[in-house]
């Protein structure tokens, strides 16, 4: 049997080092490319407001605007009701939050909700949940909409965190009833609960969500989804930004940016409606 000397397993010890050394050098070198190539994405396919969208950031005698820490934006609804149901809004991807502010006001002043539209890390939903549960539990949240139920939601990508969220159950310490997907789908965890009530909007020219990954998520949702689509409108329409090139080219409205607000409005102000009475219905 062959026993390498003292010098020869020394020198096996070295070279094991230097390789291991190596290795952590390239995992590093890999690591901070990675992180360079996101950056730019980000800075590549990030969408600024546009001046319009502003507008719907300043209160008035029908609605109360707040922006809480952290740059989160509360829409309060005037006269002040009971309100059983928050409703929670997560951007798209790259997309500044502010962007769909006449989206979340109009679906406040339909629904008599108060709409929290938050504010995300890094413009990336799924890199948010921890700020998601933060802004939940922010004491001014609590004195300015004090609910006890919520729904939550978004457009592009913030919709599919949304599903994750609700499916997995990350928001254990709040009472999330619904989930609704603007121009989105859920394909990443576990099925949605059949108890938890799922709202689909989706439109006719959107030419960057993806058809395949769109018919393959279907079963993730519960049978008793609500599924609806605006014709004409087109992907970006669901807030005040644009045009949307990545990760394929958005399609073309054929109706204004006003009407598929409007539309997108009303369907989940409607939604909201229903899976309330529905509610009592069985209590």
């Amino acid at each position: 049997m062959y026993f390498p000397t003292l010098e020869k397993r020394e020198s096996w010890a070295e070279t094991m080092k230097e390789a291991l050394l190596f290795a952590s050098v390239i995992l590093l070198l890999l690591f901070n490319a990675f992180v360079i190539f996101q950056s730019i994405q980000f800075y590549r396919h990030r969408h600024e407001p546009f001046t319009t969208a502003l507008a719907a950031l300043e209160s008035d005698d029908t609605m109360a605007v707040r922006v809480l820490e952290g740059g989160h934006v509360l829409f309060l609804p005037h006269p002040s009701r009971a309100r059983p149901v928050g409703v929670i809004y997560l951007p798209g991807a790259h997309v500044h939050h502010h962007a769909y502010a006449p989206l979340c006001r109009k679906i406040a002043s339909l629904s008599g909700s108060p709409v929290l539209l938050l504010r995300l890390t890094l413009r990336i939903a799924p890199l948010s949940k921890a700020a998601i549960a933060g802004a939940l539990h922010d004491k001014q949240l609590a004195d300015a909409a004090p609910v006890c139920n919520w729904v939550i939601g978004g457009h592009s990508l913030g919709g599919q965190t949304a599903g994750s969220i609700a499916a997995t159950g990350y928001l254990s310490e709040t009472n999330v009833l619904g989930v609704f997907l603007h121009a989105s789908y859920y394909n990443t965890g576990p099925e949605i609960p059949e108890h938890i009530a799922v709202l689909q909007v989706l439109a006719g020219n959107d030419g960057v969500i993806s058809l395949d990954n769109l018919q393959s998520a279907r079963s993730n949702l519960p049978s008793s989804a609500t599924l609806a689509s605006i014709e004409g409108g087109n992907h970006a329409g669901f807030g005040h930004y644009g045009p949307q090139r990545f990760p394929r080219p958005d399609g073309e409205r054929d109706i204004s940016l006003d009407e598929q607000l409007e539309q997108a409005a009303r369907l989940t102000a409607q939604w909201l409606s229903e899976m309330q009475r529905q509610r009592v219905k069985r209590q």
